[in-house]
């Protein structure tokens, strides 16, 4: 110590506050002009603002070595020019020197490139006053890049020289060159002219770096060093690899140049815009001689350059400046515009790039990042560690558990089975109670029409054999009535016969074949036999046209009529004038829609999701659930299908659809999708005493009903005639009178 200054404290003091005899001013600013015009527009500020001591300024000395020299030189004049010269005292440090005048509060203010700047922000309390924008950037934060460039022909004549030695490499893959055309645009070509991808061309040119195969300016450029080496790096290229293969000019950014083109290099790194000033001077023609590496062209910087941009030089101070000083400072800064001197200075630029930068390369904040330790390595992976331990511990657990597991889980899934067993056998009981249910609701709810039908023959053999016995205690014997009553009673028996087979092959489900029928007089059957065997005060309002053709099982069809019809009446008992319509409409060409509704009460959506499914019914302890299904059933079986909607305000309407089959005779589709004649009986019938005085009294009011609707028909039509019957009714009626007109 001492050897210095002569005395220990001296050199401490020296060494914390370096002079100019330390670090010279750089020629380049030295020898800058600076016109007096240019500093007009500069505001005086010394005669309003007391100043205590010239303010210091420190200057990164490496920022004199650059193309924009000449704009420290007008900065400095231009704060000489407002707070006079004694007030101002500049100087020049290398970055160590930067740091410790900022750290001992030596410096008030500095120049700093945006690196340096930002590493001193993690060592110390600093701030950014403004960011210098060069006349070749759009942005502050996109001032500043590095180019890297080779001669051309120079990565081609390398591999070649590697494939005389052996190499397996093809001339035309690895004699890649890459150049930017007049516009702008980059282009990369082989040696015989193909197209590579940019990407290889950056690849094969890292294969071909050797020792000395790069040269470049100083270690701690940003542009000319720190930005390409971390392009290198992304590529592959390790840090210690790149500088071992790096030669460094201390600064000369002509000998980098020189290097380049003499081919001691074959790769050559600058900041961004030198090889530009080298072109303007005549040193070099860039398109002529050189091949930019990776040209990045979508940002605001327009010189020729390979790697992302970063933010501009940095104007800064300490946080123990006169606030008010920093505040006439900054305008002082902003005030100065003259781009001929290179530039101006803006407000601060964010400094993200710049730290994502630092943390690639591992360095400044991020330094600890480039040696292991086990407390960084447990730290940065604690939630992953946790995660393995975790993991390891369920695995362990897991394997200590399986054949547990195993022995349990194998003994549920026999008895899983087993039940499985019990509940399949339960459930094939079930399905084979409710198959017998249904069977037996069919044969029930056709006991009616089972009744009627058996009815009408037994009354028929009843009243022959009466009327013969009665013939026969007259004395009245008459062979050929005798013979003829006989044969009736004969051919009556034969159709009871015929009803009971029906019936049990239907409750078989041993089913007759369809064949094509009226549907008026299945509809009209189902209407006599519910009007006969049910007691209601409904009117009914019957809309069906005669010769409605269809292929269907009159018997089905005719039960599910009779159960709509039982259901509606059901639906209506107690409502105030009960009404019960059945219509029969051609839906078009090829559908029928018969429909029976009512008016009964307002049926919730609740009740409507109940009508058809299995063994739920809406009567209560009267029904069994059975009929809609049975009806749904048989519209399936004649290819239809059953739907059920709210009849306006009040009751439900069902309708089946089923194929229509037109006759012969019928009517254009046109004319038979027109509303069909209507038909309306009265409420319940009288009692008959007999079937064919019950067949009279429908005759009449069907008579007295078709009346009222068809006036002009009256007396064109046989009494009779479309009263909807059962099969034996009319018959049966005709054989009677024959009979009894011969006694």
């Amino acid at each position: 110590m001492g050897t210095t200054t002569g005395t220990p404290s001296s050199d401490i003091r020296a060494a914390i506050r370096p002079d100019m005899a330390e670090i010279p001013e750089p020629e380049a600013i030295k020898n800058a002009k600076i016109s007096a015009d240019a500093l007009v527009g500069v505001p005086v500020i010394s005669e309003r603002m007391r100043i205590g001591r010239p303010i210091r300024i420190g200057i990164e000395a490496e920022l004199g070595r650059t193309q924009y020299a000449s704009w420290i030189r007008y900065t400095l004049e231009a704060l000489r020019h407002a707070l006079g010269k004694k007030n101002v005292q500049v100087f020049y440090l290398d970055g160590r020197g930067l740091s410790v005048a900022l750290q001992n509060s030596e410096i008030d203010f500095f120049i700093a490139n945006s690196h340096t700047f930002a590493l001193q922000q993690s060592k110390t309390t600093v701030e950014q006053l403004a960011t210098f924008l060069p006349v070749d950037a759009l942005r502050a934060e996109e001032a500043q890049a590095g180019v890297l460039f080779m001669k051309k022909g120079a990565l081609e004549g390398n591999m070649l020289a590697r494939n005389d030695a052996g190499g397996s490499t093809s001339a035309t893959t690895v004699a890649t060159q890459r150049a930017v055309t007049s516009d702008g645009t980059a282009t990369v070509f082989t040696s015989t002219g193909s197209r590579v991808s940019e990407r290889q061309n950056l690849q094969h040119l890292i294969e071909s770096l050797k020792e000395g195969g790069i040269v470049a300016v100083e270690r701690t450029s940003l542009g000319g060093w720190l930005a390409p080496l971390a392009l290198l790096q992304r590529e592959g290229l390790s840090a210690q690899a790149a500088g071992r293969r790096t030669t460094f000019t201390n600064g000369d950014e002509r000998a980098v140049l020189d290097a380049v083109l003499s081919g001691e290099a074959v790769l050559g790194i600058l900041p961004a815009c030198s090889l530009e000033r080298f072109q303007e001077a005549g040193v070099v023609d860039v398109k002529r001689d050189l091949v930019i590496v990776d040209p990045q062209l979508a940002d605001g910087l327009a010189c020729a350059h390979s790697t992302p941009t970063y933010p501009g030089w940095a104007f800064g101070t300490t946080a123990k400046t006169d606030p008010l000083l920093k505040k006439n400072i900054g305008s002082l800064l902003f005030s100065m515009n003259a781009d001929r001197y290179g530039g101006q200075w803006q407000f601060p630029a964010l400094n993200r790039s710049i730290y994502d930068l630092f943390y690639e390369l591992k360095m400044g904040p991020y330094e600890h990042l480039a040696t292991w330790s086990l407390h960084r390595f447990m730290r940065e992976n604690s939630e992953a560690l946790a995660l393995i331990i975790f993991l390891t511990f369920v695995v362990i657990s897991y394997a200590v558990s399986l054949s547990v597991l195993v022995r349990r889980k194998t003994q549920q899934l026999r008895d899983a089975l087993h039940d499985r067993d019990l509940v399949e056998a339960e459930a094939a009981q079930s399905r084979q109670h409710i198959a017998n249910l249904e069977r037996t609701g069919i044969v029930g709810q056709m006991s009616t029409i089972i009744a009627h039908e058996l009815k009408q023959p037994l009354s028929a053999i009843s009243n022959y054999a009466n009327s013969l016995h009665r013939r026969t205690k007259n004395d009245k014997f008459d062979k050929e009535s005798f013979i003829w009553a006989l044969t009736e009673i004969a051919n009556e028996a034969e159709r009871a016969s015929r009803i009971v087979d029906r019936v049990r092959s239907y409750a078989k489900h041993d089913y007759p074949p369809r064949t094509v029928t009226d549907l008026s007089v299945v509809i009209g059957n189902s209407i006599t036999t519910f009007r006969r065997s049910r007691q209601t005060n409904a009117e009914i309002v019957v809309r069906v046209n005669p010769g409605s053709m269809a292929e269907v099982d009159a018997w089905e069809i005719e039960l599910a009529v009779l159960n709509l019809l039982k259901n509606a009446a059901d639906a209506i008992s107690g409502v105030e004038k009960p009404r019960i319509e059945v219509s029969l409409v051609a839906r078009d060409a090829k559908t029928w829609a018969l429909s029976v509704g009512d008016n009964g009460p307002y049926i919730s959506d609740e009740q409507l999701a109940l009508f058809f499914k299995p063994l739920q019914t809406t009567k209560g302890a009267k029904g069994m659930g059975l009929g809609l299904s049975i009806v749904a059933n048989i519209a399936e079986r004649h290819a239809g299908r059953v739907t059920v909607e709210r009849n306006g305000t009040a009751g439900v309407r069902f309708t089946i659809t089923f194929p229509r089959l037109p006759g012969e005779t019928e009517k254009p589709i046109e004319d038979a999708m027109l509303p069909p004649r209507m038909t309306v009986y009265e409420g319940n019938p009288k009692p008959a005493k007999s079937a064919g005085m019950l067949d009279a009294q429908i005759r009449s009011e069907v008579d007295r009903a078709a009346e009222r609707d068809h006036p002009s028909e009256r007396s064109d039509r046989t009494p009779g005639e479309d009263t909807p019957v059962t099969i034996h009714s009319r018959g049966f009626s005709r054989m009677l009178d024959r009979l009894e007109g011969k006694s």
